[in-house]
C-alpha cells in the first residue's frame, strides 16, 4: 500500500505538470474563461478529480482539492502548492498568469523529481517488507 501511494503521487504530479503546460498554452492563445480552459486542458487523471458541475472557478478548485487530498498520495507540501496555485490563478492579466504557471511548474517539478527518486528507492523496500511480513505470519501460523 505504501508503494502504491508513492506511485500515485508520482503519477499525479506528472499529470499535473502536463495540465499546467496545456493551460499555459491555452491561456496564451485563447480568451476563454478559466473554468472552460481547465475543462479543456485537464488530462484524464486530473479531470477525474474535478467536479465540473460547479459553476464558478473557486467552487471547482475547492472540490478538486477535497478530492485530491483523499486519494492522490500527495504530501502536505504538494497540497499547499496546489492550494496556493489555485488561489492565485486567474487573478492577474495574461502575462501574470503565464508567469504564475511557470513558477508553479518549476516548484512542482522539484517535488515530482523528489517523488520519482523516492518511488524508485523505497517501493522495492516496501514490497519486500510486505512479502517478509506475510512470510513471517505464515510461519507463525504453521
Amino acid at each position: 500500500m505504501l508503494s502504491e501511494k508513492l506511485r500515485r503521487r508520482t503519477v499525479f504530479l506528472n499529470e499535473f505538470d502536463c495540465f499546467l503546460s496545456a493551460l499555459d498554452t491555452n491561456i496564451r492563445y485563447s480568451g476563454d474563461e478559466i473554468v472552460s480552459l481547465i475543462k479543456t486542458c485537464a488530462p484524464g487523471i486530473i479531470k477525474s478529480y474535478m467536479d465540473f458541475n460547479q459553476k464558478d472557478y473557486y467552487s471547482l478548485w475547492q472540490s478538486f482539492l477535497r478530492a485530491v487530498s483523499k486519494s492522490s498520495g500527495l504530501r502536505e507540501e504538494d497540497y499547499k502548492l496546489l492550494c496556493d496555485f489555485g488561489e492565485k490563478l486567474g487573478a492577474t492579466d495574461v502575462e501574470g498568469q503565464l508567469s504564475h504557471i511557470r513558477l508553479y511548474r518549476e516548484m512542482l517539478g522539484r517535488n515530482y523529481n523528489n517523488s520519482l527518486l523516492e518511488y524508485k528507492s523505497k517501493s522495492k523496500i516496501y514490497k519486500l517488507l510486505g512479502f517478509f511480513v506475510g512470510a513471517a505470519a505464515l510461519i507463525m501460523i504453521l
